[in-house]
């Protein structure tokens, strides 16, 4: 009886064998088949298609991508570009000793020591703090090339975080990076809500991609922070009939420069009725604004800007 059920078991596994079927494991578990040694993953098209996404770890640091996000620069503003000059994120949360920064340069090179963009954090308080970014101190354009003299920033609180290739990058004998910068924050102990990205209107452009608030990653080992001339604020407060702060209006700004315009993403004030926009005066002439209450009410005007102002009065927008 045995042999009997020995020859059926063997008979048995022969049709499933001729067959294609897969033959279960001790335990149970399929026969898995054997990897395609040839599969590889696909290889993004374009060099922003190939840029990190998601939650991404670099230098024991934890940056989450929503999406890269472009700071128009002049060269791309004088061919037409559509990026915004300034962006607010209200996602960039939390506290710590250290700002870590993943960002990098786009649309050509730049001076070295030219400021392309500048970080404003808004903290819980109310009081912001800023910082700003210079080529080839913080970042480089993310087109690495082999005959390119420098390859890395040379703050030493900088570094290529990143390093990647796409068919379009593989085309022209380029690699694609991205670097990180650590700042101390002046205000460990307080929570920040959010941060404007802000171009400083240099030849370049900038990509950021995340900005992550810890006590841990690198160290940085300078607090002397690199400052942008001729950058002062103006800042929008808006009232309502009774002259109290009202946060219900839209403000749209746009910079008007030497043979070229850029635009600023609309922009909402918060409770206190105020918006903070950053002015590059050596090369902004005419600040052209369009405010708009809940009652799509509007205001369109301009302010003229000279290259020696330091700073204005608050700017107060009241609709009766």
């Amino acid at each position: 009886m045995n042999d009997i059920l020995k020859v059926l078991g063997i008979a048995v596994m022969g049709f499933l064998i001729s067959t294609g079927m897969s033959v279960g494991r001790a335990g149970g578990a399929p026969a898995q088949a054997p990897a395609n040694p040839q599969a590889r993953p696909l290889k993004p098209k374009s060099a922003f298609n190939a840029l990190p996404r998601g939650t991404q770890v670099f230098d024991g640091v934890t940056f989450k991508v929503e999406r890269p996000i472009n700071i128009i620069g002049a060269r791309a503003a004088k061919a037409k570009g559509s990026e915004f000059a300034r962006v607010t994120n209200p996602s960039i949360r939390g506290r710590g000793k250290n700002i870590h920064v993943l960002h990098t340069g786009d649309h050509g090179s730049s001076p070295k020591g030219e400021f392309i963009w500048r970080l404003v954090l808004h903290y819980i308080d109310g009081e912001t703090r800023r910082f700003d970014f210079a080529y080839g101190v913080h970042i480089r354009n993310f087109w690495r090339r082999g005959t390119d003299r420098e390859l890395a920033p040379d703050d030493p609180d900088s570094a290529i975080a990143w390093v990647g290739t796409s068919e379009e990058s593989d085309r022209s004998g380029a690699e694609l990076v991205v670097s990180r910068t650590t700042l101390a924050n002046p205000r460990p102990d307080v929570e920040v809500i959010g941060a404007d990205y802000v171009s400083l209107l240099g030849s370049s452009s900038a990509y950021v991609f995340a900005v992550t608030l810890s006590d841990g990653g690198p160290k940085p080992a300078t607090r002397e922070l690199r400052v942008a001339p001729n950058v002062p604020p103006l800042t929008f407060v808006f009232q309502d009939p009774n002259g109290q702060a009202d946060g219900q209006e839209l403000l749209d700004c746009v910079f008007q420069c030497n043979g070229y315009s850029v635009r600023l993403a609309q922009a909402r004030p918060g409770a206190d009725g105020k918006v903070t926009i950053d002015v590059p005066t050596d090369v902004v002439s005419v600040i052209r604004y369009q405010a708009r209450d809940a009652g799509g009410r509007l205001e369109d005007a301009s302010i003229e800007v000279s290259p020696g102002d330091k700073g204005w009065r608050p700017h107060r927008v009241r609709f009766q």
